[in-house]
């Protein structure tokens, strides 16, 4: 969730990333602009659903980023 306290879901998911985890990061957020999609991207999530999401946009999306994820995650 990008709106953690202590450490917002943007710096956790950069952080991430810079200590070399490959996995899939998908960020859920109440933040519904194309701007806020496009910072958690840039920060290095693989996806994006705002809230609220149903159930089947979260198994699609699960499914599409661990198709694409490097072994052994897919």
């Amino acid at each position: 969730d990008i709106q953690m306290p202590v450490m917002d879901g943007y710096t956790a998911a950069a952080e991430l990333r810079r200590k070399g985890f490959e996995a899939p990061i998908i960020a859920l957020t109440g933040y519904a602009m194309k701007e806020d999609q496009e910072k958690c991207l840039k920060v290095g999530c693989n996806a994006y659903l705002s809230k609220p999401f149903d159930r089947e946009k979260l198994v699609t999306c699960v499914t599409d980023a661990l198709a694409s994820a490097p072994q052994p995650f897919a």
